[in-house]
């Protein structure tokens, strides 16, 4: 692919195929572009796309045509009337303890990283399974969507992620690099002694607690190991947290300078994440899911109200919304029978039963979530640790100007990607929106 082919893609979007077959958009390591320099266009165009759902199982790379958002359906968590048993993975019962021993010079330095909500955010409830279940049938990773056959389409948006976790979808692309394990002057300084015996590229994060939960914070240096320590768990815990209870040490890039921490796009990084999880989930790669899994639960119950089965905690508006349901106990319901109640709400949903407004008014929104307000309508590649994932805003209208559209059950399941595009066959595609919102004129 020659520079201007990748340009035309990186400013305009992927065409309908490239978007959502899995193909890379170009063959460089993740390494490569982990650091590109937002100002360098010669390196933005080196970001490829994870290796989720039908891209892990790499069924489609051949694939030249695509006649349904549906594709391979056989494969899918749908194609076949059964109960799984989900399990959302992360420690916060470990993270809620470390916080708590933490001196109060290093809880300021998480403070003023912005990334104190998902420390809020931490609980001890456990899954929905049906729910999570219910909403992984509708979910495909073709188009990282969920797909209601007498609504259409709907996603957890930008803004959706920023008022449920409290991180806007905002910054600059995290900086990872995948073998700083190797670079043990960095690792010393970044992190101190303990780890810098550690040649390996990620460590349990029980193992980081019980390391450092004893360090002496008598100087500044001190004080910003333990900070770097406990955000790098944190992360792994939650917004990445992944099914072996470990964190990789890629992210030191992005915590080398704590001041600087809150430039990046988290947010950006976990909803990417959040869509690969789901992605191997609705392909039934994985019955585990990570990243804040929790998320896909408020989402579900605050834009349908017919998923609210248990009521909220807090009976007012508050942000992050993930405070209003964090604590709430699953439904005592038998999980086949609720999940068969999820499945007929999900099928029979229709315009008139959906809470199109549920963040309340724009004037009303924390500073976070009007961040996050730009990208919502566009076409934006979010870029996360495991590689990039499309956010397709113009497939879910609906959603972000509560515009509806026509769209007949019948046509869901044979339309093609082309003609569920709200634009003509004849204009070019939404030009993308750059993830960290410069003010530059292309």
């Amino acid at each position: 692919m020659n520079l201007s082919t990748s340009l035309t893609k990186y400013l305009h979007g992927p065409s309908d195929t490239d978007a959502f077959v899995g193909r890379s958009i170009s063959s460089h390591t993740r390494s490569e572009y982990s650091t590109a320099d937002p100002l360098n266009i010669n390196e933005l165009i080196s970001i490829p796309q994870g290796q989720h759902g039908l891209r892990k199982q790499k069924k489609i790379r051949s694939l030249r045509h695509i006649e349904s958002v549906r594709l391979h359906e056989q494969d899918h968590i749908s194609y076949e009337d059964k109960t799984i048993q989900i399990k959302g993975v992360g420690n916060s019962v470990l993270l809620l303890e470390w916080y708590m021993e933490l001196p109060t010079a290093v809880r300021e330095r998480v403070r003023v990283t912005g990334l104190q909500p998902l420390v809020d955010g931490l609980n001890r409830a456990d899954m929905d399974v049906p729910l999570m279940q219910a909403l992984a049938e509708k979910w495909w990773d073709t188009t990282h969507t969920f797909i209601f056959e007498q609504l259409g389409e709907m996603t957890m948006t930008p803004k959706d992620f920023s008022a449920i976790t409290g991180i806007p979808v905002y910054g600059r692309p995290i900086k990872i690099d995948k073998h700083i394990h190797r670079k043990k002057d960095t690792i010393r300084r970044l992190l101190g002694r303990p780890l810098a015996c550690v040649n390996q590229r990620r460590v349990d994060i029980n193992w980081l607690y019980q390391s450092y939960k004893n360090m002496s914070t008598t100087t500044e240096e001190d004080i910003d190991i333990l900070s770097r320590v406990f955000i790098l768990a944190l992360l792994g815990a939650t917004l990445f947290a992944r099914a072996n209870d470990m964190v990789h040490l890629f992210y030191l890039p992005s915590l080398d300078c704590i001041a600087n921490i809150n430039n990046f796009n988290w947010g950006g990084a976990g909803l990417a994440f959040c869509y690969q999880q789901m992605d191997d989930l609705c392909r039934q790669n994985t019955s585990k899911i990570g990243g804040l899994w929790k998320a896909w639960e408020v989402w579900g119950r605050e834009y349908l109200p017919c998923m609210r089965i248990t009521p909220q905690c807090i009976s007012s508006k508050v942000f992050p919304c993930s405070l209003l349901w964090g604590n709430c106990l699953p439904p005592t319901m038998e999980a086949k029978v609720l999940l068969k109640y999820y499945r007929l709400k999900l099928t029979q949903l229709t315009s008139e039963q959906v809470e199109w407004y549920p963040w309340g008014a724009n004037t009303l929104h924390p500073y976070y979530v009007a961040q996050s307000e730009e990208p919502n309508t566009r076409r934006i590649l979010l870029v996360g640790p495991d590689g990039g994932e499309w956010y397709l805003g113009e497939r879910v209208t609906m959603q972000t100007s509560a515009t509806e559209i026509n769209k007949k059950s019948d046509d869901i399941n044979h339309m093609t990607l082309l003609q569920k595009t709200n634009s003509s066959s004849n204009s070019k595609h939404p030009r993308m929106f750059l993830f960290w919102f410069t003010n530059e004129k292309f």
